[in-house]
């Protein structure tokens, strides 16, 4: 995975190449401050929400829709969060389990170059029990790392990862798919821990050159 690029103004990871607005990049601080406050306390602070709505108390106040020109930063905005969730939430044994796959994977790779290397032979086993010994570890604590489900247009339309979807709607198949990812994730696809959903190329969720007919109206996603 390529590195962080960072928010330009921001103190994120990274060095700094993403230029966005201030309204983006306070939209931006404001989902990880919520995240930080559910993880921490339990709850989100409603006196933090500008509009004081009926949204005031829960995340509906953070959906976001991102649109623009290719090269934007609509992608990176969400992959930011990652590294910005990890950075703050991830604990000891998550961090050195990434970085075992890391460097696993480069010696498997560096293996296939030079099959008859005893010495890298030696050192994927090591790594291999370094993981094992990680991944128990892990099983044993309680992650606060909290997960963001990326879940594309076309996946949407033909809800393949999750539901046979004969007749169901985008945001039917939308919902079936995220329980189906907090099953993976949390092991409960009812669980009320904090999670952030992307759906990339949104309007891929139906086939936008029929939605709206057959007497269907306001069928895309983005609706």
């Amino acid at each position: 995975m390529k590195p962080p690029l960072g928010i330009k103004g921001l103190n994120t990871q990274g060095k700094g190449e993403l230029v966005y607005t201030d309204e983006i990049k306070k939209h931006f601080t404001a989902i990880l401050e919520d995240i930080d406050d559910l993880v921490n306390t339990g709850q989100v602070y409603t006196h933090k929400d500008e509009y004081q709505d009926d949204n005031s108390s829960n995340f509906a106040r953070r959906n976001t829709i991102l649109y623009g020109m290719a090269g934007t930063g609509k992608t990176e905005f969400p992959r930011q969060l990652v590294f910005e969730i990890a950075a703050k939430h991830q604990s000891e044994n998550e961090k050195k389990l990434n970085e075992y796959n890391e460097d696993l994977t480069k010696k498997q790779e560096q293996l296939i170059n030079d099959p008859e290397s005893e010495q890298l032979k030696t050192e994927i086993e090591e790594l291999k029990n370094l993981i094992q010994d990680c991944e128990q570890q892990l099983v044993q604590e309680e992650s606060k790392l909290v997960p963001v489900f990326q879940i594309d247009g076309f996946h949407l339309q033909t809800a393949g990862k999750a539901i046979n979807d004969k007749g169901l709607e985008s945001h039917e198949k939308l919902i079936a798919i995220i329980k189906e990812l907090k099953k993976e994730a949390f092991g409960d696809a009812y669980s009320d821990k904090p999670y952030i959903v992307f759906v990339e190329e949104a309007d891929q969720g139906t086939n936008v050159m029929t939605a709206g007919g057959g007497g269907k109206k306001n069928n895309l996603l983005e609706d």
